[in-house]
Parts: C-alpha cells; structure tokens; sequence
C-alpha cells in the first residue's frame, strides 16, 4: 500500500504535526494549569479557539474523510469543557476532576491520531495548506491572547509557522518561546 506524503512542510505533515504537537503541548499547558484552573475569561477563550476549529470542521463536505477524521474533535471539546468546569478552584475536587478530565482529553486526541493513521491516504487527498493553517490560526490566536498561559502551544505554533513553506514568519512573542 502506498504511504502518504507526510514529508517535512508538506500540508500531511503540518496536520500530523497539529495533532502530535499542537495539541500535545496544549495538554501540557493544561497540565501545568491542573491546580487552579483557568478564570472564566480565560476558560471562555480556549473555548471560543476550540469553537473555530469545530466550524472549520463543519465546513468540509459531508462525505470527507477530513471531516469524518475530526468529528472525533467534538470529544475533545467535550473533554476540554469538563476539565474547566470548576473554573479557578483549587479544592482538591476540583484537581482531581481536572486530572479526570485530562485524561479524556487525551484519549481524544488519541483517537484523531489513530483515524489519521488509518485514513492518511484519503486524507491526503482532501488536505491542503488553507484547512491546516486555518487549525494552527485557532490556537495561535489563543496563545497570542494568553501571553505567558500557554507557553508549549506556543512552540509548537512557531514551529509550524517557522517551517511551513510560504508561511509568514511567527509572532515575536511567539519565536521568544520557540528558541
């Protein structure tokens, strides 16, 4: 069987790169965030960036394969709403639910992977530069928002934007986490 094209730059890679490392670091992030939570603003922001990437999703057609793919990211979201239930409580319920809620996060987000791998050559031929970019823009303008609250999304972005061809170079802000 034919492997896809997931070589450095390519629009493959970026995705595999979105959810390896984007999503990854945006884990890591809310690792770090585990004992207090975020306030209601912050909380309402990484919905609203979640919110976009949903309706890129909602934007493929109805029988793609991308779109079948990230379906999955509506679990995700679920998961991300529970973790932040109890918004700026540092009771030791409101860690342990955080920790609950982690995990089903990354169950999500492992299960996009697994459709990624399984469905790579269909997805190729669906995927461009646009819907990639579009799901790194998400994110990016919630780190950029959140200067300082979600420093390994923040690499992960630069990282993209630093290698993806004929992409604007990242924000300043940022590249300083990047390096």
């Amino acid at each position: 069987m034919p492997e896809a094209d997931r070589r450095f730059g390519t629009p493959m890679h970026g995705l595999e790169r979105f959810g390896k490392d984007a999503l990854s670091y945006f884990l890591s992030d809310l690792d770090s965030a585990t004992h207090k939570g975020f306030k209601l603003d912050q909380c309402n922001r990484v919905k609203s960036a979640l919110s976009r990437i949903r309706t890129e999703i909602d934007r493929l057609p109805e029988d793609s394969f991308l779109r079948r793919m990230w379906d999955g990211f509506k679990d995700f979201q679920f998961a991300y709403d529970a973790w932040n239930q109890k918004d700026s409580d540092a009771s030791e319920e409101a860690i342990a639910h955080r920790r609950a809620a982690r995990k089903q996060l990354k169950k999500a987000k492992d299960k996009l992977y697994a459709i990624f791998n399984e469905a790579q050559m269909h997805i190729q031929e669906e995927l461009d530069y646009v819907f990639v970019d579009k799901l790194y823009a998400a994110l990016e303008d919630l780190a950029l928002s959140e200067p300082g609250l979600f420093p390994e999304l923040s690499t992960a972005i630069a990282r993209w934007r630093r290698f993806r061809p004929g992409s604007d170079r990242p924000h300043p802000r940022l590249l300083r986490r990047a390096n």
